[in-house]
């Protein structure tokens, strides 16, 4: 076969496309292959960010993954706080699929819920892929400028709202979708 005129930048881009459309095949699969709770469960996130099959391909296969290592899992939690994810879904979706294999990486996940609700990711200068990001004219931005700082919700210091961070931090602490905080319970003591 001969590779007289043909465009080696070419070559590349078809390559690319290529690569980006197994990526997606790949997350398809995986999303199939949930079982019926995950699946309910994805909906649930899928309602605040549109569908896993249109988010950026390391995003969906992050959130598709069985196991979180420190960098992803640090990115996939900003992405989805900064995306409007509950932290209880965010909580609730990490131990269902059993992501979090040991009590440092929940702690680790309960400690970035803990820095959103306080501010301390805004003010570190942390930024995340903003799904639905608008220019101020209304119209969508380039890919490049929806990278946007990793804001706290102006609810999250009235105290009516707490509960939204306590019930996502007690859940990872200790490794149960049904924990709830102590203040719940009308003794102040954890139920059995």
């Amino acid at each position: 076969m001969s590779t007289k005129g043909r465009n080696p930048a070419m070559d590349d881009v078809r390559m690319k496309c290529l690569a980006r459309a197994a990526a997606r095949e790949r997350v398809a699969i995986a999303a199939d292959g949930l079982s019926a709770k995950e699946r309910k469960l994805l909906t649930r996130i899928e309602d605040h960010l549109g569908r896993v099959c249109d988010w950026p391909v390391a995003f969906a296969e992050q959130l598709l993954s069985k196991h979180l290592t420190y960098k992803p899992r640090f990115t996939l939690t900003l992405f989805l706080l900064a995306n409007k994810c509950s932290p209880p879904l965010l909580a609730e979706w990490m131990l269902s699929r059993g992501m979090l294999h040991d009590h440092s990486a929940r702690t680790h996940v309960a400690g970035i819920i803990k820095d959103h609700q306080t501010g301390k990711l805004e003010s570190d200068g942390r930024t995340a892929y903003v799904m639905d990001a608008t220019l101020p004219n209304g119209d969508t931005p380039p890919v490049e400028q929806r990278v946007w700082p990793v804001y706290t919700p102006n609810f999250a210091h009235d105290w009516k709202f707490q509960y939204i961070w306590d019930e996502a931090i007690v859940m990872l602490k200790q490794d149960s979708i049904t924990a709830v905080p102590s203040y719940y319970s009308t003794s102040g003591t954890r139920r059995s």
